[in-house]
């Protein structure tokens, strides 16, 4: 007997029925997935101090973030995306003894590898007495980082200081700039 596409036998099933198993198919491969990593909308200091410590999802600055007399927290352990979208995140001021201090703590740390891009951070001070100390974060394991601005100081006389990260490795940096005094 002929044989359908997919070695379906064509006299058990009806073409309709066929292109109806096609498009299943390709909703649930295809259309699905790329809904289920819509990105956290964030718009305040508060939704950035939200991020959950460990976060491997999507996250998206909707607008510019003025974070003036917020006590900011580094966001820890970092392995998800997240999307600056042009917008500027700005007068974060860090005071912390510890160490992985910036404005995410560590990224790509345990949970895979994060993407960081199209952000500009802004007037960032940090201030410890730790080490692995950078505005944009304390280390970076094997991320991808592009597209990135960052400006301020940082005050610390510990080890593995540097403007944008402290220290990286097999991290891909690329477009970066740092206007930093330390």
């Amino acid at each position: 007997p002929p044989y359908g596409l997919l070695c379906i036998p064509m006299k058990y099933y009806s073409l309709p029925l066929f292109f109806l198993f096609l498009s299943a198919l390709f909703f649930s491969f295809v259309i699905a997935p790329s809904s289920a990593l819509a990105a956290t909308a964030l718009t305040t200091c508060a939704d950035l101090q939200a991020i959950p410590s460990a976060a491997t999802g999507a996250y998206s600055l909707a607008n510019d973030i003025d974070c003036t007399g917020v006590v900011f927290s580094p966001i820890p352990n970092f392995s998800g995306t997240f999307q600056g979208n042009g917008h500027v995140v700005s007068n974060v001021s860090i005071s912390s003894g510890a160490s992985y201090v910036g404005f995410f703590s560590r990224l790509g740390n345990g949970g895979g590898p994060a993407t960081i891009s199209n952000l500009t951070l802004a007037n960032i001070h940090v201030t410890t007495t730790g080490a692995y100390v950078g505005l944009l974060a304390g280390t970076s394991n094997a991320d991808v980082i592009t597209n990135v601005s960052v400006s301020g100081t940082i005050a610390s006389a510990s080890a593995y200081v540097g403007g944008l990260i402290g220290i990286t490795d097999g991290s891909v940096i690329t477009r970066v700039e740092a206007s930093v005094v330390i």
